[in-house]
């Protein structure tokens, strides 16, 4: 393989409690509240417009679909990395990936403005050469768009690469960008969904990744 192309929140980063406190904020401005955190939670790997329909219920317009998304975005780039944290393992998997010279990419349908600054605040930008967001002018996974994006920046040929994700829809992606899939168990989906969607492999923690790689270089 010769580049890996990360989803980002489930996979890198735990930013449930962040995210599930942006999005009851940003409805409250909307007179929207009693939402339940877990229902939230267990929404996350939803297309963006599902989570947010869910949100504004029968009071729903698209008018106030695109306010609520941009009234979100303002709340999460007041502490973009508030309550973010990695996963175990993940500055250790990033390290040995980029030392043996692969390259790594960032896929994810977070908003392209707000997944570059979690990145800086983290001190996870310097391990990725190319990231594109939800909002960077291609069309958001499942669609293939943002993948076929970072192949055509890296001049990398779809048999060599691989998106490593939490999610059906990034599996989704990586199938109809016919790249190679894998999935880690330990994000925002569960592993019997997973296995259903039936990427090429699952992992459940970052050694196993690291492992995948250093033999797919033999």
């Amino acid at each position: 393989m010769d580049i890996a192309i990360f989803d980002f929140d489930g996979v890198l980063i735990d930013s449930k409690a962040g995210y599930v406190s942006s999005l009851i904020d940003a409805a409250k401005s909307f007179s929207i509240t009693g939402l339940s955190s877990d229902e939230l939670a267990l929404r996350m790997n939803f297309p963006m417009d599902s989570q947010l329909q869910y949100i504004l219920g029968n009071t729903h317009t698209t008018e106030r679909e695109d306010a609520l998304l941009a009234c979100f975005r303002r709340v999460c780039l007041e502490e973009p990395a508030l309550g973010v944290t990695t996963f175990p393992g993940v500055f250790d998997m990033l390290n040995h990936l980029t030392d043996t010279g692969l390259v790594l990419g960032l896929c994810t349908n977070k908003p392209h403005d707000l997944a570059r600054v979690v990145l800086r605040e983290l001190e996870l930008d310097q391990f990725f050469t190319f990231v594109y967001g939800g909002d960077a002018g291609v069309k958001r996974k499942p669609a293939p768009d943002m993948i076929y994006a970072i192949l055509n920046d890296s001049g990398v040929a779809t048999s060599r690469a691989v998106l490593i994700g939490d999610s059906v829809s990034d599996i989704e992606a990586a199938k109809n960008a016919c790249i190679s899939s894998v999935a880690v168990s330990w994000g925002y989906t569960s592993r019997d969904r997973l296995i259903a969607a039936e990427p090429d492999h699952v992992f459940d923690d970052c050694g196993e990744i690291v492992s995948y790689f250093t033999e797919a270089s033999l």
